[in-house]
């Protein structure tokens, strides 16, 4: 980007503010501040001392790249930001509205506040069918992950542990190893408050730079990586590997982080994530997988087994899906020995109290207890399909042994005139559109409701 200077540069400033229906405030973050401030005022607009909530000018000419993108990411995230020379503000989380003349409009994209996640079932759903989670999916698994229970008679003993010795759970590798399929060593594994909380911890690997995220991914992900003082770009994680490739040499970022399966329910297959690792170590990018969903998946399926040959590469499980001991709040982190040591530099020791960690082994170390899920998921999937169809939504079922299927998101309204409850998935970025999440009836009691919502005969109280 060219300077933009003199008259003719505050000139050209004015006329972007004007377009743009912004002012008169601007408040000058960088550059020569007397300078600026006739200028602007000859445009017609006034600067101030302190940030407002309008415009922020930073003149960069004089800013060295880095120097530049400290400035901009120290900016208030609210208003509108306008460059002058420096780099590109889109790789500092800013979209641009308008360019002209070596100037630059732009405003912060907008991300989700934390905490979006939790809110996302606050509605009260009495009197209606919530298929915003499958609560009934717990009946299905085989063995039940909730003998383990009955077995761990020494509760208070376990809880007096505190495994100084092992602080992130690495003696559950042998389990985690036999669970997966795949050599899973004590120095490759982190456990952690569950995948929330470990996806939260994982931010800060990308040291400031740019965090590529997945489009429909977990809700309060963009919200902490921009707490991190990172930009946050989003892309569609669900594209196949070239396209993943593509916007990583677009991009350049240092950390991804993206869903597997993703929300849409596509699975990518490892001989292409592969291919993505290889291109993102070339970058110099570290990718996190979000396998919380995989668990519904054959457990060999896991891009666990790509750690041992990619050391660019964190996979984050837990116990929430399929398991139904989200409350447990255990989470795991496979990496390469050299990743991991950075990931445990970044995940507080600890985490994981000791009897939410010996049940959480016990339970992996069942022989596939989701099988029978799996099997209950293929048989009721289709019929969920049918249902919704025959309404008039067009689902987009992705995977075939996910518990869930996207539609548009006129479908949350839809459904809710019919006293059924959806979820919505808010994209990321600007330039999708929100998604319906729709949980699939497992119970034959849930998808006979399901029918009688949706035929016409009922309507929602409210």
């Amino acid at each position: 980007m060219t300077g933009c200077t003199g008259y003719a540069g505050y000139a050209v400033v004015g006329r972007l503010l004007r377009a743009a229906g912004a002012g008169p405030e601007v408040w000058i973050a960088a550059g020569d501040l007397a300078a600026w401030s006739a200028g602007l005022a000859a445009a017609g607009f006034r600067a101030v001392a302190d940030p407002p909530a309008g415009v922020t000018l930073v003149d960069g000419a004089g800013l060295s790249g880095p120097a530049f993108r400290r400035l901009v990411l120290s900016l208030p995230p609210e208003g509108l930001l306008c460059a002058v020379g420096g780099e590109d503000v889109r790789e500092c989380g800013y979209e641009v509205i308008a360019a002209t003349g070596g100037c630059v409009l732009a405003r912060g994209v907008a991300v989700p506040a934390p905490d979006v996640a939790g809110r996302a079932y606050e509605e009260d759903g009495a009197g209606l069918l919530d298929l915003r989670w499958s609560p009934d999916e717990v009946n299905w698994p085989d063995p039940d992950p909730r003998e383990v229970w009955r077995e761990m008679t020494a509760i208070a003993e376990t809880a007096r542990a505190y495994a100084l010795h092992d602080p992130y759970g690495g003696r559950a590798g042998d389990v985690l190893s036999r669970c997966l399929g795949w050599p899973v060593e004590p120095d490759h594994v982190t456990f952690g408050a569950g995948v929330a909380s470990l996806l939260r911890d994982l931010v800060p690997l990308a040291d400031g730079g740019t965090v590529l995220v997945g489009r429909y991914g977990f809700a309060d992900v963009p919200g902490w990586v921009t707490q991190a003082r990172s930009p946050v770009r989003f892309f569609d994680d669900g594209g196949p590997g070239p396209s993943w490739c593509e916007e990583l040499r677009r991009t350049r970022p240092s950390l991804v982080i993206a869903d597997r399966p993703t929300q849409r329910g596509v699975v990518h297959p490892l001989g292409e994530l592969a291919t993505v690792l290889e291109e993102a170590s070339r970058l110099g990018a570290i990718v996190v997988l979000d396998e919380a969903n995989a668990n519904y998946l054959e457990p060999g399926l896991s891009a666990v087994r790509l750690t041992g040959r990619h050391r660019n590469l964190v996979v984050v499980r837990g116990l929430s899906k399929g398991y139904c001991q989200g409350g447990l709040r255990v989470g795991y982190a496979v990496a390469s020995a050299a990743l991991t040591r950075r990931v445990r530099a970044s995940v507080p020791a600890l985490q994981t109290g000791e009897p939410a960690f010996q049940a959480g082994l016990r339970m992996l170390a069942l022989p596939d207890p989701l099988g029978g899920l799996r099997s209950r998921i293929g048989l009721m999937r289709p019929r969920a399909v049918r249902v919704l169809t025959a309404f008039g939504l067009t689902p987009d079922p992705g995977h075939p042994s996910l518990p869930w299927v996207t539609a548009p998101s006129d479908a949350v309204e839809r459904l809710a005139a019919h006293g059924v409850l959806a979820k919505r998935l808010r994209a990321g970025g600007r330039s999708s559109p929100d998604l319906a999440k729709i949980a699939v009836p497992l119970s034959d009691e849930r998808a006979a409701l399901l029918t009688e919502a949706l035929s016409g005969e009922r309507t929602a109280t409210r």
